[in-house]
């Protein structure tokens, strides 16, 4: 299966949510205030400004498809904010279906839609490019990073690192 476009170069930065900003965008959809969230960084001003503009733009052009198509729904965003926030903890289809409340076929199905990818899809992924960042970043044991990802084994987790990256954890963290 080929991967949906946004994830071919994506790389997350360290993983932290919550409101950004507050912006008007004064459009003909809406004069509403625009409330922001999104992942972002650190709280700096280049960032501050470019996650404005963005929102800016996707607000008076709403994506079709893809990650800000997904950001744009409102109940959608609230899955993926809880993909992002609690990945270390188990979390199935009815958990992100109930945090978006939709029902769970629904909210499969507008995900996959919106994303190309469906929710447990999306959460592995989310899951290995942490991974791969507290890899590179730390000194932690691969099992204790297993673990802060919501892995229970460490083999299922190399399996599942090594299928998505085409080499183990400890052969990434020797590259970095």
């Amino acid at each position: 299966m080929p991967r949906p476009r946004w994830m071919n170069d994506w790389k997350p930065p360290t993983p932290v949510i919550g409101p950004v900003s507050t912006i008007s965008i004064p459009t003909d959809k809406s004069d509403a205030p625009a409330f922001i969230w999104l992942i972002a960084p650190k709280a700096n001003t280049p960032t501050v400004l470019l996650v404005q503009t963005l929102r800016a733009y996707y607000q008076i052009n709403p994506p079709s498809d893809g990650f800000f198509a997904g950001l744009s729904d409102a109940r959608l965003e609230r899955a993926i904010s809880r993909i992002h926030q609690d990945y270390g903890q188990p979390i199935g289809l009815a958990d992100l279906a109930q945090t978006a409340a939709m029902s769970r076929s629904s909210f499969a199905q507008t995900f996959k839609q919106k994303l190309s990818v469906s929710p447990v899809e999306y959460l592995a992924k989310w899951r290995m490019l942490v991974a791969s960042d507290v890899l590179k970043t730390t000194n932690l044991p691969v099992a204790d990073v297993a673990e802060q990802v919501g892995y229970l084994s460490d083999i299922a987790f190399v399996r599942a690192f090594k299928r998505e990256f085409g080499q183990t954890p400890s052969a990434l963290r020797r590259q970095a």
